[in-house]
């Protein structure tokens, strides 16, 4: 199974340009509440809306990338589809140059990857209890592969 299009587009700028972290499979809500914003920011001038955008960030954080090696391809192929023109190579190098300007902001996100709220916990390997200032936080509990 291929990674998303905003994965295979970090994947490709980690290659490209040696930065030195790739956004890692951490889930659409993690992405949502990390890297949305941010993106959209970069890149709203692209669009004629922040729904437009919206939609757009969304798309390449759920939709399975087919062009791992040349990225922008897909980003191209998504944003034809959705304004319904093609895009300039801009849109997909102000992509690149986000992802560049915030590695500290990936490997944050990374970091965060099963967290999906202050209270609910997704933890993907064997858990006893999870403390913190609250107290016992809601755990969902998702067995390793393999067991």
């Amino acid at each position: 199974m291929n990674p998303s299009i905003l994965i295979a587009i970090s994947q490709w700028a980690v290659k490209n340009f040696q930065l030195g972290e790739s956004l890692k499979e951490v889930g659409t809500e993690v992405l949502q509440k990390c890297l949305w914003n941010p993106l959209k920011n970069k890149i709203i001038k692209y669009f004629n809306s922040d729904r437009e955008a919206n939609e757009f960030i969304e798309q390449i954080s759920i939709t399975e990338a087919s062009n791992i090696k040349k990225p922008e391809r897909d980003v191209e192929d998504l944003y034809e589809e959705l304004k319904g023109e093609i895009p300039t190579i801009d849109l997909f190098n102000a992509i690149v140059a986000f992802f560049n300007e915030n590695q500290e902001l990936i490997k944050r996100t990374n970091l965060n990857n099963g967290i999906v709220n202050n209270d609910n916990i997704a933890y993907y390997q064997t858990a006893e209890n999870i403390y913190n200032n609250k107290g016992i936080q809601n755990i969902t509990i998702y067995p390793k592969e393999g067991k």
